[in-house]
């Protein structure tokens, strides 16, 4: 439990710290670090099923709604919003999809649940539109 934890604390840090101060000098190092947390095969050996299962259901539950706040933000209805043209935000916007990315590939029970619940697919669509490019 102590791993879970820990795990837990770095996670929800980081993602307040990325999503808190868009365009910081080590956005890149922490969405890798980020990368790193959730990534099913860094997971400690010792651990069973059950606890990396536990860790993502916290993370799905959360943390990801968090993470996914400047893609919330960016879109409204079928609109992108002025958010997403400072240059802070707009590469935060397209770190957040790097990691959603990492995460079809990782977690497709956990990941498919959110996406479609939140409707984030959409808003990814609605932000891959030449329209709106940033």
């Amino acid at each position: 439990k102590q791993w879970y934890q820990r795990r837990v604390a770095i996670t929800a840090g980081v993602i307040e710290r990325v999503v808190n101060h868009p365009g910081c000098n080590a956005e890149g190092t922490l969405f890798g670090l980020l990368r790193t947390l959730i990534d099913p095969e860094n997971m400690h050996r010792s651990l069973n099923r059950l606890e990396k299962s536990e860790f993502l259901q916290f993370f799905y539950k959360n943390a990801m709604h968090r993470l996914t706040e400047p893609i919330i933000l960016a879109t409204h209805g079928t609109e992108c919003l002025k958010y997403v043209s400072k240059t802070e935000n707009s590469s935060l916007v397209a770190s957040v999809l790097d990691v959603l990315s990492f995460a079809v590939e990782n977690h497709t029970y956990h990941v498919k649940n959110y996406i479609l619940s939140k409707e984030i697919f959409q808003k990814v669509l609605l932000l891959m539109n030449p329209r709106y490019s940033f």
